[in-house]
């Protein structure tokens, strides 16, 4: 079953005189953070439903907290940078290793007041301007180029690790894959910003 992309948008604001329509949106790709209205799903239940309702395939096994320096919530994986659809890979969990490529899915609490008037329906999130694409490529390209480059680099050093005496070895490549980490947690932050300058001058 593949991923829908529907049921992804910014929601109207709409009077409080009538019941809400939306129980569960997808919050733009690289944000941290819920709309106004709307609040973040900390527990697994309710992500699942969310899930559901979006149209997204859950994931289990990718519930934990494998990055503790964020909060862990529900969120779906690999969303397109650019244009912020869902690829084939995207799955929904709580989590907190939400990087670059997540999008918090989000709840509001429903209105139980009768309706007054005519609800307005939610419109689809706006596509991005040619400068915001442009943009939002140029820090994907910058972070694609930095990671092949760190991976060569960690490839080289590991290959003259294995050369390493025995009792040398396994520290040598310790430090190796510590150093890749490391640099590699590095440019993926630093790709994080840019986009949200990008987003935050540009949308």
């Amino acid at each position: 079953k593949e991923p829908s992309n529907t049921r992804s948008f910014t929601p109207s604001k709409v009077s409080s005189n009538f019941p809400s329509i939306i129980t569960f949106i997808r919050q733009v790709v690289s944000i941290d953070s819920c709309p106004s209205g709307y609040s973040p799903i900390y527990d697994i239940e309710t992500c699942v439903k969310a899930s559901e309702y979006l149209g997204i395939i859950n994931n289990p096994r990718g519930n934990g907290d494998s990055y503790s320096q964020n909060e862990a919530v529900c969120f779906v994986t690999f969303v397109n940078l650019s244009t912020g659809e869902l690829s084939s890979g995207s799955r929904s969990q709580v989590n907190s290793n939400h990087f670059a490529q997540g999008a918090w899915i989000c709840k509001n609490e429903p209105v139980t007041r009768s309706p007054t008037t005519t609800p307005t329906t939610s419109s689809p999130t706006a596509k991005p301007t040619t400068e915001l694409h442009q943009c939002v490529g140029a820090a994907e390209t910058k972070y694609t180029n930095q990671k092949k480059y760190i991976k060569i680099e960690k490839k080289v050093n590991t290959k003259a690790c294995k050369k390493k005496p025995k009792k040398d070895r396994n520290i040598c490549l310790k430090s190796v894959k510590q150093t890749y980490k490391q640099k590699h947690t590095t440019i993926l932050k630093r790709m994080r910003r840019t986009i949200k300058r990008c987003k935050r001058n540009l949308s």
